[in-house]
């Protein structure tokens, strides 16, 4: 009840900056919960494990990937305000740091080529092909 949270402060307080005193019920929960994951030791638990076991991804699983989606962006003209080598060095980087396994890096991958079949599919306007080596 609204007299039930009114008397939370009673059992626990949450600092806050001062131009923000106040947090809203979702915002305390969430904190709460934060606080509580840490007390259990939540940093050092590890990461939740893959559903199904697989190999890292390879560096020529990767490059496959990294072709594919190029075309991909290119293809729906997401270069036409940005440079593509630093898009893309920006999404290596995201890549890399998540670790794909071989089957994910698949899915990613597989993602980036249904984008250039859909754009087909739909008779849409499809951007020439990318420059070789992926420069513009």
């Amino acid at each position: 009840t609204n007299a039930e949270l009114d008397l939370g402060h009673l059992l626990v307080t949450i600092p806050t900056d001062p131009r923000n005193s106040s947090l809203n019920l979702a915002q305390a929960i969430a904190v709460m919960a934060y606080e509580s994951w840490l007390a259990r030791g939540g940093e050092s638990l590890p990461i939740k494990p893959h559903r199904h076991r697989a190999e890292p991804a390879t560096a020529g699983q990767l490059e496959a990937l990294f072709g594919d989606w190029h075309r991909a962006l290119w293809a729906i003209d997401f270069f036409k305000t940005r440079r593509s080598e630093s898009v893309m060095r920006s999404f290596r980087e995201i890549v890399h740091r998540a670790e794909l396994d071989g089957r994910e890096a698949a899915l990613v991958r597989a993602m980036g080529i249904e984008v250039v079949r859909y754009l087909g599919r739909v008779g849409a306007p499809v951007a020439a092909e990318p420059p070789a080596g992926g420069r513009d």
